[in-house]
């Protein structure tokens, strides 16, 4: 399926920007790639099951419960992209507060993102022409359309309540992301009221 494969594509292109990142001391952009390489692997794996997702948060969510519950994936890899989306976080949205180079090392040259998409890649080369989807890419394309409202809209609240829930979350990220989700907020309202890019 193309649209599968597009998504593989991207991963390792995000996969190669990262390692760019460290190279040049940019720990944020090397752990925001490294979250979003991952992330466009658990939603090719979705396509497997005819799933789709209108935020971050539901395709962490999607991908633990028909994936990881399930066994077809071991628990570290759910718990690897839910820590992995924390940090992302703080990346793209911290101001005043950087990731260490420790931190980035840890995602990306311990090979942690590398094994996540492998991993996928494996199960979804596999996949890829085994499972019946038709009919699936209209129902993903209608879902795009509303994908940016509805996150934008919804992705402050739904990350304070992932902080409040402590869930696996080092102790040292939940001040960081308070102050992240302050400007994120603003950002995204000025993105629907047309005054932010």
């Amino acid at each position: 399926m193309k649209e599968i494969e597009d998504f593989i594509e991207k991963a390792e292109k995000f996969l190669k920007t990262a390692e760019q990142a460290i190279s040049i001391g940019d720990y944020d952009s090397c752990v925001s790639r490294c979250y979003y390489a991952m992330f466009f692997m658990a939603e090719a794996a979705l396509l497997t099951k005819k799933l789709s997702a209108s935020s971050h948060k539901e395709v962490i969510s999607l991908f633990g419960e028909h994936f990881i519950k399930t066994g077809i994936f071991d628990r570290d890899l759910g718990k690897t992209l839910s820590e992995a989306y924390d940090k992302r976080l703080i990346g793209d949205y911290g101001i005043g507060f950087i990731l260490t180079e420790g931190e980035a090392r840890d995602m990306l040259m311990l090979e942690t993102a590398k094994n996540f998409v492998q991993r996928l890649k494996s199960y979804l080369k596999k996949m890829d022409g085994g499972e019946e989807m038709s009919g699936f890419r209209d129902a993903r394309l209608r879902n795009a359309r509303c994908f940016r409202t509805r996150t934008t809209r919804g992705c402050a609240a739904e990350k304070l309540n992932h902080i409040s829930s402590g869930a696996s979350m080092p102790s040292r990220f939940k001040d960081m992301l308070s102050t992240c989700l302050t400007h994120a907020t603003k950002h995204n309202l000025a993105s629907l009221s047309g005054g932010g890019a």
